[in-house]
């Protein structure tokens, strides 16, 4: 047997029974309602057909259906008030009236449609005891306990007899309550949230009380809060009085709270309450500055130990490079050029010979000069390899001797200007700048016939300059790019510098030759002004 019974405004008969199934009855067709179609509402105690909506209430809950479509839960901030409703009336004013074991509740059609679409709970407003409804609704027998006459008088059969509602009149209270915060609780610590408290560094988890003035029904008050920098909406709390904050960081924050009253009229104003969090140490930002400051250190130590590996990588290699060249200058010291002074010895032994014919002499003494002047280029080079020309020494004595060493006592008169005070020197590049300048200085002694020589050293804080003066020959046009000026040398290691090399000359008006290296390039790095304590002062 059925349960519950039902007309529709189509002529259609609902039916309800007890294994929480649904028939519907029009036109000699039946359809039934289960589990399948989302009906789960437990044994069917009512029916209500409004409109487009269908309204299942059995002892488990209410479920309700739009059209065509499945069943859906009718979901509430408030435990179990719609289980147990035995009547179900809508009036005309779009309200839902049901009669249930908690007593009479009042739903919103086009709240509850609005709650069902988007999947989310309602606020119904509950009439009991306190609002003169006297017990609760029948729970037995087929028959409605709510009835709505035409008259607007709700009738309701409950276990205490028959009382009525006037359905015409607004029973709700349009005044919306007030908020008042409490006291707030961290750690063991309880006092009254007032404004702008400062609470102690390391408090991370809070309890903040408030409460509605309204003592007409505080227990039917609703709340929602939220917290500036941690809520990015309002926090529903149904009719809890307290909020819990966990793991919040140190800062400013400031706490809101609204209520509504048991009609649902929240109050137009929230209370508000701004509290400051100190930081710990560890949260300060000195102490994120320490740390960005440990990282740099660090980095610089990495980077400092990193050059000094390199730089002692550099130094094994040049001393390695040195090494061969050494070795390479002893072997062609001890055989190809004390092999060639043997041969011009013999060959001067011959010339000497009386048996050797005139005409042979002249020709084996050209031969010897010839041979001399190569030894004597051999030996040069033998030299530049053996040692390097530079170390010790800073460029403007490096260059004085070069000039002592080919010009010869009381000739070719040098100049030499510096100005500026000389740095420290990258080992490596200042050789490259002063091979530059020999070669220069050499060419202007050997092939420029020059009178004086000028050279000018000038030690600038962007660059080095080097100018090397001739009052000779000049070049000829089709020598300024190399031949034996020995120009194409030059460049290359200008190139290899990073450095610009500039050459003027006229045919009988002298020569000059014009060096540029950036400083970064040449200098040593400057020092700083302060080193770390493990730091040692070294030249590398």
């Amino acid at each position: 047997a059925c349960s519950s019974l039902a007309r529709t405004d189509d002529g259609a008969l609902l039916l309800g029974y007890a294994d929480g199934t649904l028939r519907r009855l029009h036109g000699g067709t039946v359809n039934t309602f289960g589990a399948a179609e989302g009906l789960s509402a437990g044994p069917v105690t009512a029916l209500l057909q409004h409109k487009d909506l269908l309204l299942v209430a059995g002892e488990a809950g209410l479920a309700a259906r739009f059209g065509n479509g499945r069943f859906l839960p009718v979901r509430t901030d408030m435990a179990g008030v719609l289980e147990g409703i035995t009547g179900m009336v809508a009036d005309a004013n779009g309200l839902l009236w049901l009669n249930g074991s908690r007593g009479l509740v009042r739903l919103q059609v086009a709240t509850l449609r609005s709650a069902l679409r988007n999947d989310q709970a309602i606020a119904p407003r509950l009439f009991d005891a306190v609002d003169g409804m006297p017990g609760i609704a029948l729970q037995s027998g087929p028959i409605p306990t709510a009835v709505l006459a035409a008259d607007g008088l709700l009738w309701l059969a409950t276990n205490q007899g028959l009382a009525w509602l006037d359905t015409r009149q607004s029973h709700i209270n349009t005044m919306a309550p007030g908020v008042r915060i409490g006291d707030v609780l961290y750690g063991s610590t309880q006092a009254p949230l007032q404004e702008g408290l400062r609470l102690p560094a390391g408090t991370t988890q809070l309890q903040i009380d408030y409460v509605a003035l309204s003592l007409a029904r505080p227990e039917r008050n609703r709340y929602r809060y939220r917290l500036s920098g941690v809520d990015d909406a309002w926090q529903e709390a149904g009719a809890s009085t307290r909020a819990y904050y966990t793991n919040l960081a140190p800062g400013h924050y400031r706490f809101e709270v609204e209520a509504a009253n048991e009609d649902g009229i929240w109050s137009s104003t929230p209370a508000s309450r701004s509290f400051h969090i100190a930081p710990t140490f560890l949260q300060t930002a000195w102490f994120k500055l320490l740390c960005v400051c440990v990282v740099m250190a660090a980095l610089a130590l990495a980077v400092r130990v990193r050059s000094r590996q390199l730089a002692a990588l550099f130094r094994a290699r040049l001393q390695e490079r040195n090494g061969e060249r050494e070795r390479i200058a002893r072997d062609l010291h001890d055989t190809l050029l004390q092999g060639s002074q043997g041969l011009i010895l013999r060959l001067h032994a011959i010339s000497q010979s009386a048996q050797t014919p005139e005409p042979v002499r002249t020709q084996l003494e050209s031969a010897m000069l010839l041979a001399e002047r190569n030894l004597a280029e051999g030996r040069e080079r033998v030299n530049a390899l053996r040692d390097a020309p530079f170390a010790g020494r800073d460029l403007a004595s490096a260059l004085a001797d070069v000039h002592a060493e080919y010009a010869g006592q009381g000739t070719n008169p040098l100049r030499l200007t510096m100005e500026g005070t000389p740095p420290p020197l990258q080992a490596e590049a200042a050789e490259e700048v002063f091979l530059i300048g020999r070669e220069a200085i050499r060419n202007a002694l050997r092939h420029a016939q020059a009178s004086a020589i000028e050279v000018e050293l000038s030690y600038g804080a962007r660059c080095f300059l080097l100018h090397v003066r001739d009052d000779g020959v000049g070049i000829a046009n089709d020598n300024a790019g190399g031949g034996h000026w020995g120009m194409q040398g030059m460049r290359e290691r200008a190139q290899r510098l990073g450095a610009e090399l500039q050459l003027w000359t006229r045919p009988g008006l002298g020569t000059e030759v014009a060096l540029s290296v950036p400083a970064r390039r040449l200098y040593h790095r400057r020092p700083p002004r302060w080193r770390w304590p493990w730091s040692r002062t070294s030249h590398d």
